[in-house]
Protein backbone atom coordinates (compact mmCIF):
# COMPACT_ATOMS: atom_id res chain seq x y z
CA UNK A 1 0.00 0.00 0.00
CA UNK A 2 1.09 3.60 -0.85
CA UNK A 3 0.66 5.56 2.59
CA UNK A 4 1.14 9.95 2.30
CA UNK A 5 2.75 11.58 4.76
CA UNK A 6 0.94 14.59 5.81
CA UNK A 7 2.45 17.62 8.22
CA UNK A 8 -0.76 18.97 10.34
CA UNK A 9 -0.40 22.84 11.37
CA UNK A 10 -2.55 23.79 14.38
CA UNK A 11 -1.88 26.24 17.15
CA UNK A 12 1.57 26.41 16.17
CA UNK A 13 2.48 23.24 16.06
CA UNK A 14 3.39 20.99 13.60
CA UNK A 15 2.79 17.21 13.81
CA UNK A 16 3.72 14.86 10.96
CA UNK A 17 1.58 11.71 10.55
CA UNK A 18 1.31 8.66 7.84
CA UNK A 19 -2.17 8.73 6.37
CA UNK A 20 -3.39 5.49 4.19
CA UNK A 21 -4.33 7.05 0.68
CA UNK A 22 -7.74 5.45 1.37
CA UNK A 23 -7.97 7.91 4.33
CA UNK A 24 -6.51 10.95 3.00
CA UNK A 25 -10.23 12.52 1.11
CA UNK A 26 -11.63 11.67 5.31
CA UNK A 27 -8.49 13.07 7.09
CA UNK A 28 -8.76 16.09 5.19
CA UNK A 29 -12.63 16.58 6.02
CA UNK A 30 -12.33 16.21 9.53
CA UNK A 31 -9.22 18.54 9.46
CA UNK A 32 -11.03 20.97 7.40
CA UNK A 33 -14.07 20.27 10.18
CA UNK A 34 -11.50 20.71 13.13
CA UNK A 35 -9.58 23.64 11.33
CA UNK A 36 -6.45 22.44 10.76
CA UNK A 37 -4.40 22.84 7.81
CA UNK A 38 -3.07 20.09 5.73
CA UNK A 39 -0.20 19.84 3.61
CA UNK A 40 0.79 16.95 1.54
CA UNK A 41 4.65 16.67 2.25
CA UNK A 42 5.17 12.98 0.03
CA UNK A 43 4.06 10.22 -1.58
CA UNK A 44 6.15 7.08 -0.67
CA UNK A 45 6.08 3.78 -0.61
CA UNK A 46 7.20 2.40 3.17
CA UNK A 47 4.69 0.75 5.82
CA UNK A 48 3.37 3.24 8.82
CA UNK A 49 6.28 2.55 11.40
CA UNK A 50 8.74 3.16 8.97
CA UNK A 51 7.20 6.20 8.16
CA UNK A 52 6.18 7.28 11.81
CA UNK A 53 10.39 6.66 12.92
CA UNK A 54 11.38 8.95 10.30
CA UNK A 55 8.85 11.56 11.29
CA UNK A 56 9.78 11.45 15.05
CA UNK A 57 13.17 12.66 14.58
CA UNK A 58 14.02 16.23 16.80
CA UNK A 59 12.65 17.94 19.39
CA UNK A 60 9.92 15.25 20.00
CA UNK A 61 11.66 11.90 18.78
CA UNK A 62 9.80 9.48 21.10
CA UNK A 63 6.49 10.83 21.02
CA UNK A 64 5.24 8.45 18.22
CA UNK A 65 7.58 5.89 18.45
CA UNK A 66 7.77 2.41 16.42
CA UNK A 67 8.62 0.41 19.62
CA UNK A 68 5.88 -2.55 20.16
CA UNK A 69 8.36 -3.85 22.99
CA UNK A 70 9.89 -2.82 25.90
CA UNK A 71 13.27 -5.15 27.49
CA UNK A 72 12.96 -3.65 30.58
CA UNK A 73 15.92 -4.67 33.26
CA UNK A 74 15.05 -5.68 36.80
CA UNK A 75 17.76 -4.89 39.66
CA UNK A 76 18.28 -1.33 39.99
CA UNK A 77 15.91 -0.58 37.45
CA UNK A 78 12.53 -1.56 39.01
CA UNK A 79 13.63 -3.20 41.91
CA UNK A 80 16.38 -1.46 44.42
CA UNK A 81 19.26 -3.72 44.32
CA UNK A 82 21.12 -1.76 46.47
CA UNK A 83 18.74 -1.83 49.64
CA UNK A 84 18.29 -5.52 48.81
CA UNK A 85 21.40 -6.29 48.91
CA UNK A 86 22.18 -4.88 51.81
CA UNK A 87 19.37 -6.29 53.85
CA UNK A 88 20.30 -9.52 52.59
CA UNK A 89 23.51 -9.68 53.68
CA UNK A 90 22.99 -8.03 56.88
CA UNK A 91 21.04 -10.79 57.73
CA UNK A 92 23.17 -13.69 56.31
CA UNK A 93 26.27 -12.82 58.63
CA UNK A 94 24.17 -11.75 61.66
CA UNK A 95 22.73 -15.52 61.47
CA UNK A 96 25.57 -17.27 60.69
CA UNK A 97 27.89 -15.65 62.26
CA UNK A 98 26.48 -13.38 65.11
CA UNK A 99 28.32 -10.54 63.28
CA UNK A 100 27.03 -6.92 62.84
CA UNK A 101 28.40 -5.39 59.69
CA UNK A 102 29.19 -1.88 59.36
CA UNK A 103 28.39 0.07 56.07
CA UNK A 104 32.12 -0.18 55.16
CA UNK A 105 31.79 -3.87 55.09
CA UNK A 106 28.69 -3.61 53.33
CA UNK A 107 30.37 -1.34 50.27
CA UNK A 108 33.40 -4.03 50.61
CA UNK A 109 31.16 -6.64 49.79
CA UNK A 110 29.43 -4.06 46.83
CA UNK A 111 32.31 -3.88 45.59
CA UNK A 112 33.51 -7.96 45.22
CA UNK A 113 30.49 -8.74 43.79
CA UNK A 114 30.46 -5.79 41.19
CA UNK A 115 33.59 -7.14 40.32
CA UNK A 116 32.76 -10.40 39.82
CA UNK A 117 29.62 -10.03 37.98
CA UNK A 118 31.61 -7.97 35.65
CA UNK A 119 34.08 -10.60 34.76
CA UNK A 120 30.77 -13.25 34.88
CA UNK A 121 29.62 -10.64 31.73
CA UNK A 122 33.12 -10.95 30.34
CA UNK A 123 33.12 -14.61 30.36
CA UNK A 124 35.79 -14.58 32.58
CA UNK A 125 34.43 -17.01 35.36
CA UNK A 126 31.23 -18.78 35.32
CA UNK A 127 28.10 -18.44 37.65
CA UNK A 128 29.14 -20.98 40.25
CA UNK A 129 32.75 -19.63 40.71
CA UNK A 130 30.64 -16.12 40.91
CA UNK A 131 28.99 -17.58 44.01
CA UNK A 132 31.84 -19.21 45.41
CA UNK A 133 34.82 -16.13 44.93
CA UNK A 134 32.27 -13.69 46.19
CA UNK A 135 31.74 -14.64 49.79
CA UNK A 136 35.03 -16.21 49.70
CA UNK A 137 36.64 -13.03 49.29
CA UNK A 138 34.57 -11.30 51.46
CA UNK A 139 35.09 -13.34 54.30
CA UNK A 140 38.41 -13.01 54.52
CA UNK A 141 38.53 -9.39 54.29
CA UNK A 142 36.46 -10.01 57.74
CA UNK A 143 38.67 -12.04 59.10
CA UNK A 144 36.14 -14.84 59.41
CA UNK A 145 37.74 -18.00 59.64
CA UNK A 146 36.83 -21.29 60.95
CA UNK A 147 37.37 -22.52 64.26
CA UNK A 148 40.72 -23.71 63.58
CA UNK A 149 41.85 -20.45 62.50
CA UNK A 150 41.82 -21.55 58.88
CA UNK A 151 40.50 -19.82 56.01
CA UNK A 152 37.14 -20.64 55.51
CA UNK A 153 36.51 -23.68 53.70
CA UNK A 154 34.87 -23.54 50.22
CA UNK A 155 31.63 -26.08 51.57
CA UNK A 156 30.91 -23.70 54.50
CA UNK A 157 31.44 -20.51 51.27
CA UNK A 158 28.57 -22.08 49.63
CA UNK A 159 26.42 -22.72 52.49
CA UNK A 160 26.51 -19.07 53.10
CA UNK A 161 26.30 -18.55 49.99
CA UNK A 162 22.82 -20.75 49.36
CA UNK A 163 21.30 -18.92 52.67
CA UNK A 164 22.23 -15.47 51.26
CA UNK A 165 20.13 -15.96 48.46
CA UNK A 166 17.47 -17.79 50.03
CA UNK A 167 16.88 -14.78 52.30
CA UNK A 168 17.61 -12.40 48.47
CA UNK A 169 14.22 -14.41 46.61
CA UNK A 170 11.98 -13.20 49.69
CA UNK A 171 12.71 -9.64 49.61
CA UNK A 172 11.43 -7.25 47.24
CA UNK A 173 12.06 -3.65 47.39
CA UNK A 174 10.11 -1.67 44.13
CA UNK A 175 12.29 1.55 43.35
CA UNK A 176 10.15 4.68 43.42
CA UNK A 177 7.65 4.88 40.95
CA UNK A 178 8.07 1.36 39.55
CA UNK A 179 4.53 -0.08 39.67
CA UNK A 180 3.04 3.42 38.12
CA UNK A 181 5.21 3.47 35.45
CA UNK A 182 5.01 -0.23 34.21
CA UNK A 183 1.30 0.29 34.54
CA UNK A 184 0.98 3.32 31.92
CA UNK A 185 3.48 1.65 29.93
CA UNK A 186 1.98 -1.35 29.67
CA UNK A 187 -1.11 0.22 27.73
CA UNK A 188 0.78 0.81 24.85
CA UNK A 189 3.76 -1.36 24.65
CA UNK A 190 4.25 -4.96 25.58
CA UNK A 191 6.57 -5.09 28.11
CA UNK A 192 9.01 -8.02 28.75
CA UNK A 193 11.37 -8.49 32.08
CA UNK A 194 15.37 -9.06 31.19
CA UNK A 195 17.87 -9.68 33.99
CA UNK A 196 20.64 -11.55 34.88
CA UNK A 197 20.60 -13.80 37.80
CA UNK A 198 19.73 -17.40 38.95
CA UNK A 199 16.12 -18.31 38.29
CA UNK A 200 14.63 -19.18 41.32
CA UNK A 201 15.57 -16.15 43.19
CA UNK A 202 14.60 -13.94 40.40
CA UNK A 203 11.50 -15.81 39.87
CA UNK A 204 10.70 -15.67 43.83
CA UNK A 205 11.45 -11.97 43.53
CA UNK A 206 9.04 -11.62 40.98
CA UNK A 207 6.23 -13.26 42.66
CA UNK A 208 5.92 -11.12 44.66
CA UNK A 209 5.97 -7.45 42.94
CA UNK A 210 3.21 -5.21 42.67
CA UNK A 211 3.30 -5.29 38.66
CA UNK A 212 3.56 -8.66 38.00
CA UNK A 213 0.66 -8.29 35.83
CA UNK A 214 1.68 -5.66 33.51
CA UNK A 215 4.43 -8.38 32.19
CA UNK A 216 4.43 -10.01 28.89
CA UNK A 217 7.26 -12.20 29.98
CA UNK A 218 10.38 -12.92 31.90
CA UNK A 219 13.77 -13.83 30.70
CA UNK A 220 16.19 -14.65 33.20
CA UNK A 221 20.23 -15.82 32.33
CA UNK A 222 20.18 -19.01 34.04
CA UNK A 223 16.97 -20.35 31.55
CA UNK A 224 18.70 -19.08 28.26
CA UNK A 225 21.91 -20.24 28.87
CA UNK A 226 23.62 -16.91 28.62
CA UNK A 227 24.18 -13.09 30.13
CA UNK A 228 23.64 -9.51 28.90
CA UNK A 229 25.26 -8.71 26.90
CA UNK A 230 25.62 -11.12 24.79
CA UNK A 231 23.55 -10.97 21.59
CA UNK A 232 21.90 -14.87 22.53
CA UNK A 233 20.12 -13.65 25.31
CA UNK A 234 17.84 -12.16 22.52
CA UNK A 235 17.01 -15.84 21.39
CA UNK A 236 14.93 -15.92 24.84
CA UNK A 237 12.87 -12.90 24.11
CA UNK A 238 12.29 -13.57 20.48
CA UNK A 239 10.47 -16.68 22.29
CA UNK A 240 8.50 -14.89 24.00
CA UNK A 241 7.36 -12.36 21.01
CA UNK A 242 8.11 -14.06 17.93
CA UNK A 243 9.16 -10.85 16.15
CA UNK A 244 12.87 -11.22 15.35
CA UNK A 245 12.48 -7.27 13.95
CA UNK A 246 15.07 -5.24 16.23
CA UNK A 247 13.65 -1.83 15.51
CA UNK A 248 10.89 -2.81 17.33
CA UNK A 249 12.19 -3.34 20.75
CA UNK A 250 14.00 -0.26 23.18
CA UNK A 251 16.05 -2.13 25.82
CA UNK A 252 15.47 0.09 29.34
CA UNK A 253 17.99 -0.52 32.08
CA UNK A 254 20.99 0.91 34.16
CA UNK A 255 23.89 -0.81 33.27
CA UNK A 256 26.15 0.16 30.34
CA UNK A 257 27.97 -3.07 30.07
CA UNK A 258 24.96 -4.96 30.31
CA UNK A 259 21.99 -3.55 29.33
CA UNK A 260 23.32 -0.55 26.97
CA UNK A 261 25.93 -3.46 25.75
CA UNK A 262 23.01 -5.88 25.27
CA UNK A 263 20.86 -3.34 23.00
CA UNK A 264 23.94 -2.30 20.97
CA UNK A 265 24.48 -6.17 20.58
CA UNK A 266 21.30 -6.83 19.08
CA UNK A 267 21.23 -3.18 17.16
CA UNK A 268 18.24 -2.09 19.08
CA UNK A 269 17.75 1.23 20.49
CA UNK A 270 18.16 1.61 24.45
CA UNK A 271 17.17 4.00 27.11
CA UNK A 272 19.84 4.35 29.97
CA UNK A 273 18.20 4.94 33.31
CA UNK A 274 20.48 6.77 35.36
CA UNK A 275 20.03 6.42 38.75
CA UNK A 276 22.96 6.58 40.25
CA UNK A 277 25.91 9.14 39.96
CA UNK A 278 28.35 6.23 38.68
CA UNK A 279 28.65 6.63 34.90
CA UNK A 280 28.87 8.30 31.32
CA UNK A 281 26.13 8.35 28.85
CA UNK A 282 28.03 6.42 26.11
CA UNK A 283 25.99 5.25 23.46
CA UNK A 284 22.35 4.78 24.54
CA UNK A 285 19.97 6.31 22.62
CA UNK A 286 18.19 8.20 24.93
CA UNK A 287 19.39 9.14 28.77
CA UNK A 288 17.11 9.60 31.53
CA UNK A 289 17.61 10.23 35.43
CA UNK A 290 14.32 8.31 36.76
CA UNK A 291 11.17 5.97 35.75
CA UNK A 292 9.03 8.82 35.73
CA UNK A 293 11.28 10.61 33.07
CA UNK A 294 10.98 6.86 31.12
CA UNK A 295 6.94 7.93 30.61
CA UNK A 296 7.24 10.63 30.12
CA UNK A 297 9.73 10.08 26.71
CA UNK A 298 7.60 7.02 25.48
CA UNK A 299 3.85 8.37 26.66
Amino acid sequence: MRWFCLTALYGGKKETVPVGGGFLRFAGEFAVGRLYTFAVCRLISAPPSDIMRESTKGENAVKHPAYRYLLLDLDDTLLDWHKTEREALVKVIREMYSRELTEEDVLCYNRINARCWKRLELREITKDELKAIRFSEFLTTLGITEENGEKVSEARVREVNSRYMQILSDIVIEMPDAARVCRELAKRYELILITNGTDWVQRGRLSKVSFADCLRGVVISDEVGCNKPAAGFFDGVKAITGDPDVSHYLVIGDSQSSDIAFGRAIGADTCWVHLRDDGQAGDATYTVSSLAEVAALLL
